[in-house]
Parts: structure tokens; C-alpha cells; sequence
């Protein structure tokens, strides 16, 4: 693996910009005695704050606003990975809209100045017990790690999604079974989140529900029986089974050559006698024990 870890630029008065630089320089200004080795995701631990994270942005959530108690503010988290785990980012305060507005999805970043804290397991999307928040001094900025793999996946088939690991984000295409109507669902801090209930099948005889989400609620409306390609959604665990989830950068039938080719080959078989399957819900195998 190429050394892109033992450099550090220094930002601008803001702390965040657009530009990228390779994470294998050193700013002409920057203090070299002060450049930080970067720690890798996974040794991210509560009792250590600060230091250099660097890792490929795989999903980030819409901003949400929030009221409570006479106080009232913003937020929004995105994933970033490295090659040995995934972690969670939370952005609040003044810099939310700022650092939104500069995270993209599957672009590389180093974050300094951010103070861990342990995870709700029940509200979770990865398996670190830490998650990152970022602070007043936080700084962030976007970098190039080609050495970090994107963990996007295609799935060929809804019965390969049970080869994937939970949390990851895959790419499908499948047959719209049934839509569900459309729920408001009350959270803990007194929102409305509005949610939708996909059913997709596809030629591996396999069902599986698509959780769609605020902006993306009746995005497939009428679509009953035709065939759908959805990018970037996540695959989650609920109750033994692998249900699907939206995230903010999903896109339906965006007319990608790839979706395109298996949703011509899903419609046919579809057509053809698929109308007539029966399907299996997407079930996690039991442990075996010897």
C-alpha cells in the first residue's frame, strides 16, 4: 500500500474546500514536526480524541432539523470507510449546511480535531462501537486515496444480497411487486419521517422489502410488475431477514447501461412466466453448529 497517510495540508480560514490534494504532500506551510500519522477507522477508541482520520465517503444522510426542549438545530452523518472499517460521522451546529454542501459520496477526506463517542447499537449502520462527531475546531478537508476501494456492489440477483455485508451499499435491479402506502413514522426527538414499503422480486424466486424514505416516498408509484434499477441503497438486518434501506444519494432508473440491460432481461422474464413464481423472503441462516 502506497504511504498517503504521513502528510498534512493546512486549510483555509474556513476548514473545508472543495479542492483536492493528494494525501502523499505536504503543504509548502505546513510545519512538518506537526504532521500526525493518520489512524486507521478501526482503532478509533472512546478514550483517544483528535489525531488524522482519512477515509472514502460511502453514503450520507439528508440534513434534519430538530426541536427540543425550546432549543432547535440541525444535523446529518455520513459513512466513511477505510480498509479495515466503516464509522459514522455526525455534523451539527453551524457547520452542518457548510459540510454538506462539501461531502460527496465515494470521495476521499481527512478529518482532524473530532471527538469520539459510543454508538446507540439500536440505531447503528455499522459495527464500530464509536461513532465521530465534529466540532468547533474540527477540520475537514477532500483528498485523493485511490488506495481506498469503493464498496459499492452490483447485485446480480436479490438472493445474492445475502453475500453482502450488512451495511453495505449495493446497486439492483428487480421487479416492483407490490408498493405499500405511504407511513408517517414519529422519531425520538418528536420528527415526522415519512416512509414507504417496497416489494421487489426478481428471477431468483427471492422477495425483499425496500424501506423508501422522505424524498424518495412514491418515487415508484404506478410501477407495479414493471422493472426498477436502484442504485445505492443499503442492506440492513431486521428480525432475521435482509431488508433494504434508501439513503440520500439513491437513484431510481437512471438509465445506466448496466440497469438498463437487466431490466430488459427482468421484464422478459417477468413476462414469460415470472408473473406466476412464488418467492421466499430473504432469510439469515442459522449459525451451524458442529
Amino acid at each position: 500500500m502506497a504511504d498517503a497517510t504521513n502528510a498534512r495540508n493546512v486549510p483555509g480560514p474556513s476548514g473545508f474546500s472543495n479542492k483536492k490534494r493528494k494525501s502523499n504532500t505536504t503543504s509548502p506551510d505546513c510545519d512538518v514536526s506537526m504532521v500526525k500519522k493518520t489512524r486507521f477507522l478501526k482503532d478509533v477508541v472512546l478514550t483517544r480524541y483528535g489525531g488524522v482520520l482519512e477515509g472514502r465517503v460511502t453514503s450520507k444522510t439528508p440534513i434534519k432539523e430538530w426541536s427540543k426542549n425550546g432549543k432547535e438545530g440541525k444535523l446529518f452523518s455520513f459513512l466513511m470507510a477505510d480498509e479495515t472499517a466503516r464509522i459514522s460521522v455526525i455534523v451539527s451546529g453551524d457547520k452542518t449546511d457548510e459540510v454538506f454542501s462539501t461531502i460527496q459520496v465515494n470521495h476521499c477526506y481527512r478529518i482532524t480535531g473530532f471527538k469520539p463517542k459510543p454508538v446507540n447499537p439500536h440505531f447503528s449502520s455499522t459495527d464500530h462501537e464509536c461513532e465521530v462527531t465534529l466540532s468547533k475546531i474540527s477540520k475537514i478537508k477532500e483528498i485523493e486515496r485511490d488506495d481506498i476501494p469503493q464498496t459499492q456492489s452490483l447485485c446480480s440477483s436479490i438472493a445474492s444480497i445475502l453475500n453482502i455485508e450488512k451495511n453495505c451499499l449495493i446497486d439492483l435491479t428487480a421487479i416492483l411487486f407490490d408498493l405499500l402506502p405511504v407511513q408517517n413514522i414519529t422519531c425520538r426527538d418528536g420528527s415526522i419521517q415519512k416512509k414507504q414499503t417496497a416489494l421487489l422480486v426478481d428471477d431468483s424466486k427471492k422477495i425483499v422489502s425496500l424501506d423508501l424514505w422522505n424524498k424518495h416516498v412514491e418515487k415508484l408509484t404506478d410501477m407495479e410488475g414493471c422493472p426498477v434499477s436502484i442504485k445505492s441503497i443499503t442492506v440492513k438486518e431486521f428480525r432475521g431477514k435482509i431488508v433494504l434501506g434508501s439513503m440520500a444519494n439513491t437513484t431510481f432508473n437512471d438509465g445506466e447501461p448496466t440497469g438498463e440491460t437487466r431490466k430488459e432481461y427482468q421484464k422478459k422474464w417477468w413476462l414469460t412466466g415470472g408473473v406466476f413464481s412464488e418467492f421466499e423472503e430473504l432469510e439469515i441462516p442459522l449459525p451451524t453448529t458442529e
